[in-house]
């Protein structure tokens, strides 16, 4: 047997990170973040707790480069969104959404119940912020370009209505009226 290349290494790191990042996810979003141990995600993502601890200092460390990697993710959703019309843009925006929440509800999930629990940790907290006010800055800008009186105040009500949106899609599911939330946004900020 060959040894293997380097290419060939760096995928079997990367596929073991991964392995990890989701069965941390997983338990944190399930079990809680103080409940799960580094043993229980090594574990449950099928690799020794000396791997884990390979690509991560602790539980701390984990979750940063989670979200940091949510953030990255995030980063290149403006370029599958973008348009020169705001209106487009925003309606990019919602189906985007929309079809995050069908298609990854378990992730959303998770990140949900995940977000409860550390939310009072700082580094969590701050890439909390950044990334609300980021959101916050691209619907205010969106809304007036569009032409919405407040768009500041508007955008703030636009960020929570999909929060809740989210939230209430969790708790309901499939009793959720999601077709007809996802029409009246449609109406009520991308109708030409």
């Amino acid at each position: 047997m060959s040894p293997r290349t380097k290419k060939q290494n760096e995928v079997l790191r990367s596929v073991a990170r991964e392995k990890i990042m989701a069965a941390a996810l997983e338990l944190f979003g399930t079990k809680g973040y103080k409940a799960t141990s580094i043993h229980d995600i090594a574990k449950r993502a099928g690799v020794s707790k000396g791997l884990v601890y390979h690509y991560f200092s602790g539980k701390e460390d984990l979750v940063i480069k989670m979200v940091e990697g949510l953030m990255q993710k995030n980063a290149h959703v403006l370029d599958l969104v973008s348009d020169k019309n705001p209106k487009t843009m925003l309606g990019n925006i919602f189906t985007l959404f929309f079809r995050e929440l069908r298609e990854n509800f378990h992730n959303y999930y998770l990140l949900y119940n995940m977000s409860h629990e550390i939310n009072g940790v700082d580094f969590v907290h701050a890439i909390a912020v950044q990334k609300m006010n980021k959101q916050l800055e691209l619907f205010i800008q969106l809304l007036g370009d569009i032409g919405w009186e407040d768009p500041v105040g508007d955008a703030r009500l636009l960020l929570a209505t999909l929060d809740g949106i989210g939230r209430q899609y969790l708790v309901f599911q499939q009793d959720y009226p999601m077709d007809e939330i996802e029409k009246t946004l449609f109406n009520k900020y991308c109708k030409p």
